[in-house]
């Protein structure tokens, strides 16, 4: 059957929901089945496909009238609803229609997103719509807003919740606008960032979940699908290091941390996935970053010191006049920090430890991602002297039960480097928990042996 025959009801110049039923939606559903109806879908006359686009985007709306005159239960209402939208996604997909989007302000967009029954089939259109809002509406008052919305659902669903299509609308904007983070950034406040920062990480993480598909074609396909514009990722790099430097304007402290938990974890992925964020096409120097997670490293692990030295002091103290002398444990020393570390460290000590378990995880890996980037970010973290504090994270602690491993990996990383390996060799004493010092070097992939020219003890790969 033509297309329009099919469609005739929406055509309707005084169309309704009375107009349409929900067995003509279901038909015309069953009809895009058909090559031949596709075909004829894309020929219709301008002003028709832009009345059926109209109409379908109208029921929502008509319907929510009727129940709230009706009264009705959500349960046993929006099935036109659904259906129309899952029609409207349908006809975006023949040429030339998805142009017709361009006269929906963004307004009813938002609207329709507050309808949550209707969130799959809303953020469906909004997927096939995500070109045409950023051509038509990037200057419009509600353009940002309408992103928020969309980031803020994306991170307050349950974790069952269908995702895909705000993933793919997101998707676009990240790879398409080169700079679509600095707007976000300069429009909403740092909660709502928040909620964009998630749903890229999420984005830059998905590769992980898809080595298999790294085969033949199906390589370039899936590279193209996930790719991320550098220059999204090079913004957050900045950004830490912008937030870090007015780390004392924050009163919310740990919103700061979640933020910094958020960018250090995209900074990884970035460095790990380089293909997939078109990283070969800018060579840019990210010592300044290195740095800077390096001071956000330090100051989590000054924060745990002081942890330890006050539980040292109550344990000092419960202890005495309780039988005979023991020998005192031997205090735990603080470093010297540098004033921006002191700073950061100060900002830190009001959250709770689960937050700065996972600040401390997030650093360790964007450690290792560095140091196995390029030789000279591993230098720069020899410089840092960070061998002994990554090694005082090597023990299992409630909050990040993996740590030890994590920490261990980040060391085999790091010891490549010369320099490292000799911090670790001239390591004392062993953190508590921590695994013997053979044991240790034996998991880093090395050993020590007597050098027969000077007959001092030197590292060796096994």
């Amino acid at each position: 059957m033509d297309a329009r025959d099919l469609l005739l009801p929406l055509l309707d110049v005084d169309f309704g929901t009375s107009s349409i039923s929900l067995d003509c939606l279901r038909g015309i559903l069953k009809n895009f089945a058909s090559v031949e109806f596709r075909e004829s879908l894309a020929k219709l006359e301008a002003k028709d496909s832009n009345a059926i686009v109209k109409n379908l985007f109208r029921i929502p709306f008509l319907e929510e009238e009727m129940i709230q005159e009706d009264q009705k239960q959500e349960r046993d209402s929006w099935m036109l609803s659904v259906l129309a939208l899952r029609l409207l996604y349908n006809v975006l997909a023949a040429e030339g229609i998805l142009d017709h989007l361009s006269s929906f302000p963004l307004s009813n967009w938002r609207k329709l997103l507050r309808i949550l029954p209707l969130n799959v089939e809303v953020t469906a259109c909004l997927s096939k719509a995500a070109p045409i809002i950023h051509k038509h509406f990037t200057l419009d008052s509600e353009y940002a807003p309408l992103h928020e919305d969309l980031a803020v659902l994306f991170s307050e669903l349950p974790e069952y919740a269908d995702r895909s299509f705000m993933t793919v609308f997101f998707m676009w904007f990240f790879r398409e606008d080169a700079g679509f983070l600095a707007e976000c950034s300069g429009s909403m406040d740092l909660t709502s960032f928040e909620s964009v920062l998630k749903v890229m990480d999420t984005l830059l993480d998905m590769p992980d979940h898809g080595k298999s598909l790294e085969v033949g074609i199906f390589a370039f396909l899936f590279q193209a699908m996930f790719q991320i514009h550098f220059n999204n990722v090079r913004f957050v790099q900045l950004f830490v290091v912008s937030i870090v430097q007015d780390s004392s304007k924050h009163s919310d402290h740990r919103l700061l941390a979640r933020i910094l938990e958020l960018c250090l974890a995209t900074i990884t992925n970035a460095l790990v996935y380089k293909p997939y964020t078109e990283e070969t096409n800018f060579k840019v120097d990210e010592s300044d970053v290195l740095r800077v997670v390096c001071d956000i490293f330090e100051a989590v692990c000054d924060c745990d010191a002081q942890q330890l030295m006050k539980e040292q002091e109550s344990i000092i103290k419960g202890s005495e006049g309780d039988g005979p002398a023991r020998p005192s444990p031997k205090p735990i020393q603080r470093r010297i920090l540098l004033e921006s570390v002191a700073k950061l460290a100060a900002n830190f000590e009001e959250i709770d430890a689960k937050l700065l378990a996972d600040l401390r995880t997030s650093s360790l890996k964007a450690l290792g991602a560095f140091a196995n980037a390029k030789e000279e970010y591993a230098q720069l973290i020899a410089d840092r002297n960070l061998v002994l504090l990554i090694l005082s994270c090597a023990r299992v602690t409630s909050e990040a039960p993996f740590q030890m491993q994590l920490a261990i990996t980040t060391l085999k990383i790091l010891c490549r480097h010369p320099k490292n390996q000799q911090a670790l060799f001239e390591i004392e004493q062993n953190p508590s928990g921590a695994i013997d010092h053979a044991k240790l070097l034996a998991e880093l992939g090395l050993k020590a042996v007597i050098d027969n020219d000077s007959g001092k003890l030197k590292l060796e790969k096994l």
